[in-house]
């Protein structure tokens, strides 16, 4: 379906959509979105337009004329620096030519105006096209006729320089929209649209890739050159891309590919300005298969990486994390690394052998690749005889196992070798604080979609095991957040916080194995028979999002906005009356185990056949309840709702568990869920059944807390479905319990449970009532999640997924210090805090006891930085003011805090590691000799055509200016 989607892609966000002189409604600034060019200001001097030269990056030559100052605006490209406030005025290309005598082209340029219609809210397209010869350093100006105009009546301007280097010359062409405004902002018709630029060489002149970095360039292109000697790039773009003829998809190469060939005829495969009339025959001929052109929405298939070899050699067979989970002992577990260790060793020892221009980049890269061998030996020797760093690999192995049964792969869910590969380099220097290379940022380097999430998770999940069985060893809990993972976008962030919670919840529930069936607590491998209940502390697995009011509340109860002089709901009364609300507190939609509803949004929910569950409170009934509650006897009517069926069942004593299956032909939301549970609770009534939604209708997941009051402190997640996994036996520990249903009695915590003791010395908390099958054991595992800012601070997560402008926060709010362990105290409502939070002592302090904890948490082991790339300009520069500060509280007396990142370009990477976090780099996969035998990926796997393209970065589809 590839062809349908691009040509879809192009005519929804280049155009035209309807043909050449196609009508568009409305304004076509709100149709288009890529290739607009903005009018310049005929005032403006070129400096002030951003007028740089034009050599390719890297491009260390020496040009005819460079000596001769009045040639320096000939011999520029218009390229104005990039402003989200504004549309480019300017686009264009630069290649290098060979030539015989002298170089010569033929440009041909096409660019659309829309002109409104007269009385109407039409806008009509009008193509242009004009054809000149490039020869030269010129300037042309061309009217809306496509004739040579002056420069007073010109609609648009091409520039084309020619600087030569011998039988070469690197040649640009670039498109500028000279249309004069009328007002102070430019109107709709004195755009420029869908321009491009098609470039024919004349004989005895050839398109050739840029010459060879000489020894003494920039070092960064000489590594970059030798890694992808054998990758060919014709051209560069300048606020586009350019396409040139070996790759051009408007030129069919093979028709067998092509499943859908009325596409051919759409943009993105054809040349639909080509058929203006106005082009004669001969010049459409010509310009239909340019040398190089081009090309705002780019195409380009790039196959997917090798993901399932090590070093270019078959990975080991067995790469079952449930294989790996019952390696305890230590000679298995070598056994079952070693292929890893023998067949990087033999990549490294090939790229020794390789010969390539740059011998000192050579040098350095294999010294590199050698360097991480010996901490790939060294992390496997480190497991091997830690017994703690082994028993917690064992439990990252099964809690990605546990996770992956959940989300039901079609095919058995295998680890990747980079996956293992990345685990074993950084190990050592995550787990021990006194690591030498804990000073090293350790770089995840691989193409977006391939699983580096998967890798550091494996990495969260030994952290926190780790930091569970070395605090408990003191008969700690080893509570207080131990990784913190960061995002630059608001978006990506409850992305990977809801992926995040599937590996968190699988930890949980790995914590409380064998509590349901009266085993021993926690889950360990066969060969392991140490340890006693509560393995894994009685302190839960938990994780939250700290991301603040644009995508939640910050606080639990209401709020106040001074600046507009009024209150601000909180996330109680957000759900407790299903507002529409921008910030929604109830982030987690599903279940991560079955996948089961626990919030519908206000928008955009789900259709087709839906199962709803609620818990449900009878509070009176006459008749049998499951024989009243039936799709038989209730009647619904919502439009495009069909209800399939009913089912009650008992959960314990008047609580029930009420599931409907309906069937919808359109996305519902909440409201119309709230219609929907409404109308089943009118149709019980009329049967003489009375009963309550123990959670909002359209929160069914979410469920309140309360400590004795009428108003409820704080809210849970629990998932209502019968059938769920996580339906078995839970329990948890804190410093001085939590109250859930009564209020504050110190007299009836308890730190053992069945004749189980807590191995931390916490008092087990109180279960949620809904589930309760004792004071301090439910029936169901609560989802570990925290939304909201004010239950980050109180519960301290064991991870904390946040965004980078968060940080921000630290010198404001007093309470963002609890992440960083800095707390002395504990309340049975509020959780953790510290004595110099007055304003909740003085609100507390009366009624309710707190007590002094007798040791602080520790503070973070691990920081992930996810997109390292998109730490740049200003977003750059204020993470690393605050960086040192995150690194100073995150510090330990035995050592910094450990930092790792992904990302899926390396350009610069180790300016923005030295930069923001003071640590040395470490690339994995390093870079390889050529990308033909990367570490992972086949020959075929990165290429760099198109405009601007950074190697190492897998790029497919779309490619947007800017």
């Amino acid at each position: 379906m590839r062809e349908i989607l691009v040509t879809d892609l192009v005519e929804g966000l280049l155009g035209p959509r309807n043909g050449l002189n196609e009508e568009v409604e409305g304004s076509p600034l709100k149709e288009y979105v890529v290739g607009v060019l903005s009018p310049v200001q005929s005032e403006k001097t070129e400096d002030e337009l951003g007028v740089r030269d034009s050599k390719l990056v890297g491009d260390s030559r020496t040009y005819e004329g460079d000596d001769d100052d009045s040639d320096i605006a000939a011999n520029t490209l218009l390229s104005p620096a990039l402003d989200p406030q504004k549309r480019p005025s300017s686009m264009g290309l630069s290649f290098d030519a060979k030539f015989a005598d002298s170089p010569g082209i033929d440009i041909c340029a096409t660019w659309a105006r829309y002109i409104k219609n007269d009385g109407t809210s039409k806008w009509m397209r009008h193509l242009r096209h004009a054809i000149i010869r490039g020869d030269g350093n010129n300037t042309v100006w061309l009217g809306s006729d496509g004739n040579v105009t002056d420069e007073a009546a010109a609609e648009v301007s091409i520039h084309t320089t020619m600087r030569r280097s011998g039988d070469r010359s690197l040649i640009s062409v670039y498109l500028v929209n000279r249309i004069k405004i009328g007002g102070d902002r430019p109107i709709p018709d004195e755009h420029i649209f869908q321009p491009q630029l098609r470039i024919v060489c004349h004989d005895g002149t050839e398109i050739v890739p840029k010459p060879e970095i000489p020894e003494e360039g920039n070092y960064e292109e000489k590594e970059f050159e030798t890694a992808y000697s054998d990758k060919e790039s014709l051209g560069r773009g300048h606020m586009t891309s350019v396409i040139w003829k070996k790759i051009d998809p408007e030129i069919l190469h093979d028709v067998d590919e092509i499943d859908y060939p009325d596409c051919m005829h759409k943009p993105g495969f054809s040349w639909r300005d080509g058929a203006d009339e106005n082009i004669s025959p001969e010049d459409r001929k010509k310009f239909s298969e340019p040398d190089i052109r081009t090309e705002f929405i780019p195409m380009y298939s790039v196959p997917a990486p090798d993901v399932e070899t090590w070093g270019g050699n078959p990975a080991p067979h067995n790469l079952d994390p449930a294989h790996y989970a019952e390696l305890y002992d230590p000679d298995e577990l070598r056994d079952a690394l070693e292929p890893f260790d023998s067949a990087y060793g033999k990549w490294v020892e090939d790229l020794r052998q390789k010969k390539v221009r740059h011998e000192d980049v050579k040098s350095d890269l294999v010294k590199k690749a050698e360097e991480i061998h010996e901490r790939i030996k060294k992390g496997i020797e480190f497991l091997c005889q830690n017994e703690d760093a082994r028993l917690s690999f064992c439990f990252a192995s099964r809690a990605i196992y546990q996770q992956a049964q959940w989300e039901k792969h079609k095919e058995p869910f295998k680890l990747r070798p980079f996956q293992l590969g990345f685990v074993l380099l950084s190990v050592e220097s995550t787990l021990c604080r006194e690591s030498a290379d804990r000073k090293k940022c350790d770089l995840l380097w691989v193409p977006t979609g391939t699983g580096k999430t998967e890798a550091y998770l494996f990495l969260v999940a030994m952290t926190a095991a780790y930091r569970r069985l070395r605090a408990l060893k003191n008969e700690r809990s080893g509570d207080g957040v131990a990784v913190i993972s960061r995002y630059t976008l608001r978006l990506l962030a409850i992305q990977q916080f809801r992926r995040t919670l599937s590996l968190i919840t699988a930890m949980e529930f790995l914590r409380v194995d064998g509590l349901e069936n009266g085993g021993r607590v926690g889950w360990r491998p066969l060969k392991f028979e140490g340890g006693g209940d509560f393995l894994w502390g009685t302190t839960r697995f938990s994780v939250g999002l700290w991301a603040g009011t644009k995508v939640t509340p910050n606080k639990l109860g209401e709020g106040w906005n001074s600046k507009e002089n009024k209150s601000i709901p909180g996330a109680l009364a957000i759900l407790k009356n299903s507002q529409d609300n921008k910030y929604d507190p109830a982030q987690i939609l599903n279940c991560p185990a079955c996948k089961t509803i626990l919030s519908v949004p206000h928008e955009y929910g789900p259709k087709g056949d839906v199962t709803l569950h609620h818990m449900i409170q009878i509070s009176s009934n006459t008749k049998n309840v499951t024989d009243v509650l039936s799709e038989e006897k209730i009647n619904i009517s919502i439009p495009n709702i069909t209800l399939n069926s009913i089912k009650v069942k008992v959960n314990r004593n008047d609580v029930f568990t009420l599931s409907v299956e309906i069937k919808s032909t359109e996305p519902f939301n909440s409201n119309r869920v709230k219609d929907l549970c409404n109308q089943i609770k009118i149709g019980a009534k009329n049967q003489q059944v009375n009963f309550e939604y123990l959670a909002p209708e359209s929160r069914p997941g979410y469920f309140f807390k309360y400590s004795g009051k009428k108003e409820p402190d704080d809210f849970e997640i629990y998932c209502p479905n019968p059938n769920c996994p996580l339906k078995v036996r839970w329990a948890a520990g804190s410093p001085y319990g939590n109250c859930n249903g009564r209020g504050p009695c110190p007299e009836q915590l308890t730190d053992s449970i069945g004749g189980i003791s807590s191995p931390d010395h916490n008092m087990f908390v109180d279960a949620n009532p809904i589930f309760e099958l004792d004071v301090n054991i439910s029936d169901r595992i609560p989802i570990p999640a925290f939304s909201v800012d004010e239950q980050i601070y109180a519960q301290i997560p064991t991870m904390v997924v946040a965004t980078v402008d968060k940080f921000a926060r630290l010198p404001f709010q007093e309470k963002s210090a609890h992440l960083f362990g800095n707390v002395d105290r504990y309340h049975c409502v509020d959780g953790y805090s510290r004595h110099y939070d007055e304003e909740q002592t003085s609100k507390r302090r009366k009624s309710n006891p707190y007590i002094d904890i007798s040791y602080k948490p520790s503070p973070p082991n691990l920081i992930i930085q996810d997109e390292l790339h998109l730490l740049d300009g200003a977003l750059g520069s204020m993470v690393g003011i605050y960086e040192a500060a995150i690194d100073h509280l995150s510090s330990h007396q035995s050592g910094q805090i450990k930092y790792v990142a992904s990302t899926a370009t390396i350009r610069r990477a180790e300016d923005h590691v030295k930069a923001l976090f003071a640590r040395e780099l470490t690339i994995f996969p390093p870079k390889g000799l050529p990308a033909g035998n990367r570490f992972f990926v086949n020959e075929r796997d990165i290429v760099s055509p198109l405009n601007d393209r950074v190697p190492g970065r897998l790029y497919v589809g779309i490619c947007a200016p800017g």
